[in-house]
C-alpha cells in the first residue's frame, strides 16, 4: 500500500510519474509478498529489523578497525575515528 496523501505527492492527477519522481521509503506502509505479508503498518514482519541493524553496526566497526589497524596512515572521514564496540 502507498499512502498517496502526502504533500509531496499531490495533486495525484498524475499519481505514479508523482511516485517515480516524488516518493519516499516511507510512503510503503504495507507490502504483501505471494499471499503473505512481510511490511505492514511500516514494520517488517519477516526479521528482527534492531537485530539486523545492531549487527550491522558491529561489522562496520570491525570494519573500520581493521582497516585503521592495516592502514595506520589513512585518515577516517571526518576526522572520528570510530569507537570500539
Amino acid at each position: 500500500m502507498v499512502n498517496v496523501r502526502k504533500a509531496h505527492l499531490v495533486p495525484t492527477l498524475r499519481i505514479v510519474s508523482a511516485f517515480v519522481h516524488n516518493g519516499m521509503p516511507s510512503d510503503i506502509t504495507d507490502v504483501m509478498v505471494d499471499g503473505s505479508w512481510v511490511l505492514r503498518d511500516s514494520k517488517l514482519l519477516t526479521i528482527d529489523e534492531d537485530d539486523i541493524i545492531a549487527k550491522a553496526e558491529e561489522i562496520g566497526h570491525r570494519a573500520w578497525n581493521r582497516l585503521i589497524a592495516e592502514n595506520p596512515n589513512v585518515p577516517f572521514p571526518i576526522n572520528l575515528p570510530p569507537g570500539p564496540l
